[in-house]
């Protein structure tokens, strides 16, 4: 087993983005494969999602796609591995005056076919629509993989490597 690690915190959360953000993978996990094999690629994590608009009757929709993928692979919102999160958030109100949120379990898996050598995973977010004023704060997201190579039993295990 081999870990990422959490993502990095600024100001308690690893990312944050709205309507207008552009981002990159939230995190990544890379290790140097003894075997080729299959691996399972875990990511667990937080996100909470908030609407910041006052108009009454204004709910933001937040709808988002995430996966975890290789680099060099293009990034599908329909495609093996997709979770998608969908929500209609209500407005600020005078009894809700810091809005309500919504908490978002971040857990993914999906397992792929390597190759012996170095070998990246990374968990990305894609955003199919995000209203004006709506955000979303990743609080903690890390992966890990786990190995079942082709070779003999004997070499069944974790693969080791550095995050």
């Amino acid at each position: 087993m081999v870990g990422s690690g959490p993502c990095v915190y600024q100001g308690g959360y690893c990312t944050e983005f709205g309507t207008y953000s552009e981002f990159g993978p939230i995190n990544k996990l890379s290790f140097r494969a003894p075997n080729s094999g299959k691996v399972i690629v875990t990511a667990t994590g937080a996100m909470q999602c908030l609407n910041t608009e006052t108009r009454v009757g204004n709910y933001g929709v937040i709808d988002l796609s995430a996966r975890i993928n290789t680099p060099d692979e293009p990034f599908s919102a329909t495609g093996d591995g997709v979770t998608r999160f969908a929500m209609r958030m209500p407005p600020v109100t005078t009894s809700t005056p810091l809005g309500e949120s919504v908490a978002v379990n971040l857990s993914n898996t999906r397992v792929f076919k390597i190759n012996k050598g170095p070998v990246s995973f990374e968990y990305r977010f894609v955003k199919n629509r995000m209203d004006e004023g709506t955000y979303c704060y990743v609080h903690n997201l890390s992966l890990s993989g786990s190995s079942s190579p082709d070779s003999s039993p004997s070499a069944r295990g974790a693969y080791s490597g550095s995050a």
